[in-house]
């Protein structure tokens, strides 16, 4: 009976924990879509925390037309989609060959991807950015798009290595003696056996891609390049003293981001989780 009630206390701690943890993580974005539905005159008058009298819907609109964003949302899906479909090949092709494939250089290459994990931006922005400069594709989406690959794609890999170590190495030999090749075999056997690695993978980048704001940054000066983030800071510092339509600029810009996330946050939790049981 002590233990049950035990159990109970414990049970309802960790109700309240998790409740005080998601107001805190909600409360702000609840208070910037409450901003981006208010007048100025709203907020000077009621204050930021007071509901909104009327739902200014057309704040969004105003917002949409005061800046090219169009243009940096055409941006942002061209880098995310290049980028996702660059790291999703490579690495389904690296950890392939990390698993079942024997080969001169295959320690060391186990090696760079956990040492890739290790590598923070900061340390090797400087580098990259002469690199890219040196190659002649500054202020272009490919200046973007190759160094998200490049930092990205050492957590892809040790994810699907994860998933792929747990496949019976027996299909992969009779698909082998069957005559299937290594193309094959990975394409057509091993690649839907690992779907939700695939899928963890596609979420994760896409959200991260649509997100980065620093890479972009030091990459891109054409305003017809800017991605939505760099877009919402030019917006932000145009339109410095109009809150609510900066909050409504904010809103739209994270709304994709949030409706993929709910879609599909089941899948993208239950592939890491996974993938880091199986590791």
């Amino acid at each position: 009976m002590k233990k049950s009630r035990l159990s109970e206390h414990a049970r309802l701690s960790d109700y309240l924990w998790v409740l005080l943890f998601s107001a805190y993580s909600l409360l702000p974005v609840l208070w910037v879509v409450m901003t981006s539905l208010k007048t100025n005159q709203e907020l000077v008058r009621m204050g930021p925390l007071a509901l909104p009298q009327t739902l200014r819907f057309d704040n969004y609109l105003e917002a949409w037309n005061a800046a090219r964003f169009s243009t940096y949302f055409v941006n942002s899906i061209l880098i995310a989609v290049l980028t996702v479909g660059g790291i999703v090949l490579f690495s389904v092709l690296i950890a392939y060959s990390l698993c079942y494939l024997h080969y001169h250089g295959k320690k060391l290459v186990d090696a760079l991807v956990i040492f890739g994990l290790l590598i923070p931006f900061e340390l090797i922005m400087i580098p990259l950015f002469y690199n890219v400069k040196n190659m002649g594709i500054m202020n272009t989406h490919a200046a973007v798009i190759l160094p998200q690959i490049a930092l990205w794609l050492a957590f892809s890999v040790f994810l699907m290595k994860s998933f792929m170590r747990e496949l019976p190495i027996s299909l992969i030999e009779s698909a082998r003696i069957d005559g299937a090749g290594e193309y094959r075999t990975l394409f057509s056997i091993v690649t839907p056996m690992v779907k939700p690695a695939v899928i963890s993978i596609i979420i994760f980048n896409l959200i991260s891609s649509w997100n980065n704001f620093m890479l972009p940054t030091i990459m891109i000066s054409s305003d017809k390049l800017r991605t939505v983030p760099l877009g919402l800071n030019a917006f932000r510092t145009k339109y410095s003293m109009d809150v609510a339509l900066t909050a409504a600029a904010a809103v739209i810009i994270a709304a994709p981001v949030i409706v993929v996330y709910l879609i599909f946050q089941r899948r993208l939790i239950t592939g890491l989780v996974v993938g880091a049981v199986k590791q």
